[in-house]
């Protein structure tokens, strides 16, 4: 009872104005709190930083052949699963929820394009 009495009597003497709500939704955790979030799926095709050329085009190929076979109905799950280099490939590929300001701005920027339950194209990293 003492903390609720003392949260109401706190609570009748702030006053936000509307810059302050201005600039918090401004500021860097503002748009953190504010952004879209996505739950997340992927399916990685490995490849060493010392690759040849012909092993990154091994594993484009193989990418491509994964996202034409996705885009015709494939189950992502099961794919991640069989197919993918991924920590979360057991998982189905799931990489959970993910806010976009918390995304590399090409990421961001495609999926927020996206609807919901699409593939994106293959995207080297």
């Amino acid at each position: 009872i003492i903390s609720r009495v003392r949260q109401r009597r706190v609570a009748e003497r702030i006053q936000v104005t509307d810059q302050e709500v201005k600039n918090f939704l401004a500021s860097d955790l503002g748009k953190l709190q504010m952004s879209e979030e996505f739950h997340l799926a992927n399916i990685l095709i490995p490849t060493p930083e010392s690759a040849s050329s012909d092993a990154v085009q091994a594993a484009a190929k193989q990418a491509e052949d994964l996202y034409r076979q996705l885009k015709q109905g494939a189950d992502f799950g099961q794919m991640a699963i069989a197919r993918s280099g991924s920590d979360t490939a057991l998982e189905g590929g799931d990489m959970g929820w993910r806010k976009a300001a918390q995304l590399p701005p090409p990421f961001d920027r495609m999926l927020s394009e996206m609807p919901v339950g699409d593939v994106t194209p293959p995207v080297r990293t």
